[in-house]
């Protein structure tokens, strides 16, 4: 038997809630080129390219409001490295749009 307390299944439906209203796919498909674009780069002097792949990797397997804004924050690891890399102007749009999605 299974026992699920109310307050992780209260999270879960509302997770799945917010997701289902809000366009999981189109976020989802914004975090995939997100990490795709960073793959491809190279770590720089602020932003470990390492640590923001494993933190998209974890924002995707489980996504949640919080952790999708906490990728956005500038100054944060994955601006540094969009800056360093020279696709800032790409790091704003993925920001842009993950904002009017969530």
């Amino acid at each position: 038997m299974i026992v699920v307390s109310n307050y992780k299944l209260n999270r879960e439906i509302k997770i799945f809630n917010f997701f289902k209203d809000k366009n999981k796919n189109e976020i989802l498909k914004i975090l995939e080129s997100i990490r795709i674009t960073v793959k491809n780069g190279e770590d720089s002097l602020y932003g470990d390219k390492e640590k923001v792949l494993k933190q998209i990797e974890k924002t995707i397997s489980s996504p949640r409001k919080r952790n999708i804004e906490k990728l956005f924050f500038s100054t944060g690891n994955i601006q540094e490295l969009s800056v360093d890399n020279s696709w800032s102007d790409k790091f704003i749009q993925f920001s842009e749009k993950s904002n009017n999605l969530l």
